[in-house]
């Protein structure tokens, strides 16, 4: 039994942009912060994975102490540049 050819110009159709894409950002002002969470009110889980922290008083809510390195991290980038998230 023959097999009869099958155009795929029919069926698939593709496009190519050589354009540089933008970014969607203006600016790279985020930073993320890397560290143990198990002491924290609610630690990060691992289906969390990120905790978004707007200032270092949502830090402290959370359970940050102005003793943990993660804190004394984001208390030093904010003094040094605006940042938005923690």
């Amino acid at each position: 039994m023959s097999l009869k050819p099958f155009s795929l110009n029919k069926a698939i159709e593709v496009n190519v942009s050589m354009e540089n894409p933008i970014p969607k950002r203006r600016d790279f002002s985020l930073v993320l912060l890397i560290g143990d969470t198990s002491s924290l009110t609610t630690p990060i889980s691992q289906t969390e994975r990120v905790r978004p922290y707007y200032d270092t008083a949502s830090m402290r809510a959370d359970g940050f102490k102005t003793e943990d390195r993660l804190y004394k991290a984001a208390q030093f980038l904010a003094k040094r540049k605006k940042l938005r998230v923690f």
